[in-house]
């Protein structure tokens, strides 16, 4: 496996991309939609980064744009001098970097996303974007606007489930129960209604501490 997949948190956290291009665009975009605050400096910069709310400055990125304060640095400029040289200075700091004209070379790689919220996957393929595009679109199709239901329903009960199973393995049991292709299938004939009732009446029921 080349890489560990992993979702990041980055609402609130300040990312630092620098270019001001199409590509530095679609980066700033995503991490936008991802809650993230953003810095954005280059030479020039396309005026739709206004429409992300960042915070702008219109000059070359020098080594100490990369401050205590950054949690990601995204390099898109069509420089690679100034692309390696910002990535060795962005490591020392120890801050991790997403290189876009070298991926393989990246702490941090994106790829392509398919956002259902709360369902939400990545793809990545080795430096093949458009398969990484086509298979992103591919599950979106098989995420059905049921599931997506379902997804906001155990998502919404979560609380409710860790409070009522005392255990690890109680809980499992209780996803594995409501996670199922039956329970799709129920929920595609009867409606989310119905599931959501009979959820509730099993978190409302008494459960056996010694279960599991």
């Amino acid at each position: 496996m080349d890489y560990l997949p992993v979702f990041l948190n980055l609402r609130g956290r300040l990312v630092l991309i620098v270019g001001g291009g199409e590509v530095a665009l679609r980066k700033a975009r995503l991490l936008h939609e991802a809650g993230a605050r953003l810095r954005v400096v280059a030479p020039r910069i396309a005026p739709e980064f206004t429409d992300l709310t960042a915070d702008l400055h219109r000059r070359p990125a020098q080594v100490d744009d990369l401050a205590p304060d950054v949690d990601l640095v995204v390099l898109a400029t069509d420089a690679p001098k100034v692309q390696a040289a910002l990535q060795a200075a962005a490591r020392a700091r120890r801050i991790w970097c997403n290189r876009c004209d070298e991926p393989a070379a990246s702490d941090v790689v994106t790829g392509s996303v398919c956002d259902r919220s709360p369902i939400l996957a990545g793809v990545i393929s080795s430096g093949c974007p458009g398969l990484s595009r086509l298979l992103a679109a591919r599950f979106d199709a098989v995420i059905s606007p049921v599931i997506v239901d379902l997804a906001r329903l155990l998502v919404e009960l979560r609380p409710r489930v860790k409070a009522h199973f005392p255990t690890p393995a109680a809980r499992a049991a209780f996803w594995r129960r409501w996670t199922t292709e039956a329970v799709i299938a129920r929920l595609e004939r009867e409606g989310l209604a119905t599931i959501r009732q009979e959820l509730e009446k099993e978190l409302a029921s008494p459960h056996d501490r010694n279960d599991l």
